[in-house]
């Protein structure tokens, strides 16, 4: 004979994926589970309580289509006495090549041509995190003007670096 009582695993298992869900603003994945209860409803109306929180467990974790996230209301800009500060637009930090696939200097620093650290990085995909493990592992060297906070690398360290990512392997003994 089966229990209309959930197990207590279940149970747990449900509110855990409700909490979760409600802690990172997943509504529609919410109104995902409300919806698949509604379709258990109407196709299977004796269906058990543990099948109706088997249906919303698999709503929430399961659901294909990706959470729509939504932007709060824009909030009417407030009169003030001073004038609204200028944002700075980030300029495109992609790498230059040549048509060798020899990577270009961004500009010269005290005669040694230097790319920058944005520019670098996507060269050589790599994240900052690594960047700063090729710098203390002394693979990288920082080139920087005084008074900057710009940061910049040798191009030729970095095209070192290309070199040893793009060679292909040698040949098996």
């Amino acid at each position: 004979m089966q229990s209309n009582q959930p197990s207590p695993e279940l149970l747990t298992a449900v509110g855990h994926a409700l909490l979760r869900s409600v802690a990172i603003g997943q509504g529609d994945i919410l109104r995902s589970a409300a919806g698949a209860l509604e379709r258990l409803a109407d196709l299977l109306p004796t269906a058990s309580t543990e099948a109706r929180l088997v249906a919303t467990l698999m709503a929430l974790t399961d659901d294909p289509t990706p959470p729509v996230v939504t932007s709060p209301e824009p909030q009417p800009a407030r009169r003030t006495s001073k004038p609204a500060k200028q944002t700075r637009k980030s300029k495109a930090s992609n790498p230059r090549f040549d048509s060798n696939g020899r990577l270009q200097p961004s500009r010269e620093i005290n005669g040694i041509a230097v790319v920058s650290q944005a520019e670098a990085r996507k060269a050589l995909g790599v994240s900052c995190v690594q960047m700063l493990r090729l710098e203390g592992q002394k693979v990288l060297t920082r080139v920087q003007e005084s008074g900057s906070r710009l940061v910049y690398y040798p191009v030729a360290e970095a095209q070192k670096l290309l070199d040893l990512i793009d060679a292909t392997p040698p040949p098996p003994l």
